[in-house]
């Protein structure tokens, strides 16, 4: 039960016509914003700030119904898409902009321009071929304006548009529908007996009481529900076709920046897994010892010898000795490697760790 004084409200009074928690009436209350008196609140917020508030969201519950991120969000205020107002210190979206916008993406006249859109619309709504519009543009038929260097349509106009071609059909819809052809279609319209409207240069007859048995009225059921269906199936090509661009810049982006970064860094870190490795059969062949004096302990074997026990050319015994990959001696009588540092590079090219 209300609990009110005259032109008076209890603190509760406000907090539950604004659906808000009672503290957030007092700091409302703090800052000045709720006109008081002796603990009291006038209503004359009723007339305004409640109004406001009850006609608007907030953002966070507009960016939620619109399925859009933060960004998106901050971009679509900055072009006035979606209308934002000040109600009692916090930015709440209009209503009214959050269903006008819901319902242009639904039908597919969606523009990111607050007063006009792209010619690609009418192309979604009439199926009809780019270089068509392009002649109706050039002709004015279709009014259009030059914004940014581009022409685009007025929303007015598209949305004209699409009612005038989606409550009509071609000549030849009529034929299907009343099943009747061609030569009394022409009669019937010229008489006035069907009546007809000029949508972008064209005459098209109007769908609205056209069908008067039962059997038309089915015909008329199943022409709309397959031009509905058309046109869901040319509003999803348009958005797969947005999706796909989207996906090709995205890999171009990712590509470069791979480029970037380095291929084989950036693959490895894609690729956390390490891959499964066979390891390489190498010939079974003990290559000869020799002991050469002051060096000790530490046996040796010839150039050749190790080439044949890793399987490759003497060449490729001595790259590693000039790169420092294999550790020996060079005499005289030739390149001489350590079976230590040979056995090491047999290991790590059987588990194929070696890079040479």
């Amino acid at each position: 039960m209300p609990i009110e004084t005259g032109d008076m409200a209890h603190p509760r009074e406000i907090a539950r016509d604004f659906e808000v928690h009672l503290r957030t009436v007092f700091r409302w209350l703090k800052r000045g914003l709720l006109a008081s008196e002796n603990g009291r609140i006038k209503t004359d917020y009723r007339t305004g700030a409640l109004l406001e508030w009850k006609s608007s969201c907030p953002l966070s519950e507009a960016q939620k119904r619109l399925g859009v991120s933060t960004g998106t969000m901050s971009a679509w205020r900055k072009k006035g898409l979606i209308k934002v107002i000040t109600v009692m210190g916090l930015k709440r979206a209009l209503l009214e902009s959050l269903e006008s916008v819901i319902q242009q993406r639904r039908l597919g006249t969606f523009s990111l321009h607050p007063t006009h859109s792209v010619p690609g619309h009418i192309l979604n709504i009439t199926r009809m071929g780019s270089k068509t519009l392009t002649k109706l543009l050039d002709k004015g038929i279709i009014p259009s304006d030059i914004i940014d260097g581009a022409k685009m349509i007025p929303n007015a106009e598209v949305e004209r548009i699409r009612k005038g071609w989606l409550s009509s059909c071609r000549l030849i819809g009529a034929q299907r529908i009343l099943c009747r052809d061609k030569r009394t279609i022409r009669r019937w319209v010229v008489n006035g007996k069907l009546k007809t409207k000029v949508v972008m240069g064209q005459r098209r007859v109007i769908l609205r009481g056209i069908a008067k048995t039962p059997e038309e009225k089915q015909r008329l059921k199943e022409y709309l529900r397959l031009e509905r269906k058309k046109y869901r199936k040319r509003l999803n090509a348009g958005k797969k076709s947005h999706r796909n661009k989207k996906a090709a810049k995205k890999k171009a982006h990712l590509k470069l920046q791979r480029e970037r970064e380095g291929f084989r860094a950036k693959r490895m870190s894609y690729n956390p897994k390490p891959m499964a490795t066979t390891p390489i059969r190498l010939p079974d062949y003990k290559p000869a010892q020799i002991q050469m004096p002051g060096m000790g302990s530490k046996r040796l074997t010839s150039c050749q010898e190790a080439a044949r026990s890793v399987g490759r050319g003497v060449g490729f015994i001595e790259n590693l000795y000039n790169t420092g990959k294999l550790r020996g001696e060079k005499t005289d009588d030739g390149l001489f490697i350590f079976m230590l540092s040979l056995e090491t590079l047999i290991s790590k090219m059987r588990q194929r760790t070696f890079a040479g």
